[in-house]
């Protein structure tokens, strides 16, 4: 289901507003929240990486309760719990990095979802 909301001068259309009802959880979606800086190397910096469930068209699914399981490959540690529950359909782990960030990947999954991955390293 769509609401779609237009607001209008004279006959033209200057700006709109859509809502969608999401479906069931399709995919997730990482992000790392770097709040502005990027994450420091040799330094004991930690950030938080953020699992979102998104339904088949990319709309956000605010389920909670669902358990995502969060793994780590290269140098860094996983301070977070590994398995984590949604709410509000985020997922929220805390990342520490190590001396370098090549090849720093994180992953979630969970039973039912594909698994999304995400190089924690900067350009």
């Amino acid at each position: 289901m769509k609401l779609q909301i237009n607001l209008y001068i004279g006959a033209k259309v200057v700006a709109e507003h859509k809502v969608f009802t999401p479906g069931a959880p399709a995919k997730l979606k990482l992000t790392l929240d770097n709040s502005g800086k990027a994450p420091q190397t040799g330094v004991k910096d930690v950030v938080f990486v953020y699992a979102q469930l998104l339904d088949a068209k990319n709309n956000p699914v605010t389920a909670n309760n669902i358990a995502i399981n969060f793994s780590l490959e290269g140098n860094g540690k996983l301070i977070s719990p590994a398995t984590i529950t949604t709410s509000g359909g985020y997922a929220s782990a805390l990342v520490e990095v190590g001396d370098s960030l090549a090849n720093l990947k994180i992953s979630a999954s969970t039973d039912a979802l594909e698994t999304a991955s995400l190089l924690l390293e900067t350009k």
